[in-house]
């Protein structure tokens, strides 16, 4: 198998367990410590030590993803940079897309991968959280009910109240 080969095949097994909303098996596809660093300005760095520690940092996201009713994501590009046979940097385009097919967002991401019995995520950086925040964004004001506005009354001796347009 050739070197791209088993790169697009490990994001696509990563893939597949991003889909299962497994935070245990995704834990699996890196190599600890692992630095995450995105495009959030309150913390754009994380080192997550362990693989307990990765389950409970990927949480929310998974959540997240749940709350978007995302589908899969697909791998709508895929760059790599071969630095040694066992040393790869690998920039992916991610299509996010919900489970009814239509496409939720796109970003990218930056992947140092080693290979430590198969490849391993050893550092990524992201963008995807700015995004993500704005199709929670959307989904939450398509399903929020209008903001209530009571019916002007008549009062007795006031006239009635003018509009800004008038």
């Amino acid at each position: 198998m050739q070197l791209n080969d088993s790169v697009r095949e490990f994001f696509a097994n990563y893939c597949r367990a991003f889909e299962a909303f497994d935070a245990n098996t995704l834990s699996t596809f890196f190599s600890y410590p692992v630095l995450f660093t995105s495009a959030d300005s309150v913390q754009p760095q994380t080192i997550i030590a362990s693989t307990s520690d990765y389950v409970l940092a990927i949480a929310p996201l998974l959540q997240a993803y749940r709350d978007l009713s995302v589908g899969t994501g697909t791998v709508a590009g895929l760059e790599t940079i071969v630095l040694a046979p066992s040393l790869v940097m690998a920039v992916v385009d991610w299509d996010i897309i919900a489970s009814s097919g239509d496409l939720l967002y796109s970003h990218q991401a930056s992947y140092t991968l080693v290979r430590i019995d198969g490849w391993r995520i050893a550092a990524i950086a992201l963008d995807e959280l700015p995004k993500l925040r704005a199709a929670l964004h959307v989904r939450k004001s398509a399903h929020s009910p209008p903001p209530c506005v009571a019916p002007e009354r008549e009062h007795p001796g006031r006239a009635p109240s003018r509009s800004w347009s008038s």
